[in-house]
């Protein structure tokens, strides 16, 4: 009886902590994120307040003017970098991008689904900056949170991370430069550009 409670306590444990993984509020959490929980029973618990942190930092960044944009701009990137880089620092690289995988993989399941819930350049946007932000977390394990902000940024304004290609409005543009009508937006794959991070919007 106390074995089948303890199970039971640490599979609420294990759920609870997949599901405040999620970098946005309010959506349900994802069956390979799941997955990945449930294969990392313990170091889910870990990752679920190094999520909520990273959320943190990323409001307080926005609520400052420090960085703008959180869909597909330079916050958006920050986000990413900087949530892999803290998993990859206090958890394990590896670990930590196959979550930032599992994290994806939803996110093109949900825009298959929904039609214009996500598209491939924002999927390749995050896969990229979590990339960097996983080597970011390697290379300076021993920094403070706060180093390990200032070193992401840094790299975002160094033009290191990626981000959507947009005007001084906020509309996305070809790589051409050209302003893309928002019904094709709709679709899996559409003409949105990525662009280094350290692009001014004009």
């Amino acid at each position: 009886m106390k074995a089948i409670k303890a199970i039971t306590i640490s599979l609420i444990i294990i759920i609870s902590s997949a599901i405040s993984m999620r970098l946005e509020a309010k959506i349900k959490i994802s069956g390979p994120e799941f997955c990945w929980a449930m294969a990392h029973p313990f170091i889910a618990i870990k990752a679920k307040r190094i999520s909520e942190q990273a959320i943190k930092i990323t409001d307080s960044l926005e609520a400052n003017g420090i960085l703008k944009d959180r869909s597909g701009g330079p916050l958006d990137a920050f986000k990413h970098a900087y949530w892999m880089a803290l998993l990859s620092q206090q958890i394990n690289p590896r670990k930590a991008y196959k979550l930032g995988l599992a994290h994806e993989k939803f996110n093109y399941k949900q825009s298959r689904k929904a039609k214009g819930g996500g598209d491939k350049a924002a999927s390749d946007m995050d896969l990229w900056n979590n990339k960097i932000g996983k080597d970011i977390g390697y290379i300076n394990r021993e920094v403070s949170k706060d180093s390990l902000i200032n070193i992401v940024i840094q790299m975002i304004k160094a033009g290191d991370m990626k981000i959507i290609k947009k005007n001084a409005n906020g509309d996305s543009l070809t790589c051409e430069g050209q302003l893309i009508d928002k019904s094709t937006l709709k679709t899996w794959v559409n003409k949105r550009c990525l662009v280094c991070s350290d692009y001014v919007y004009i």
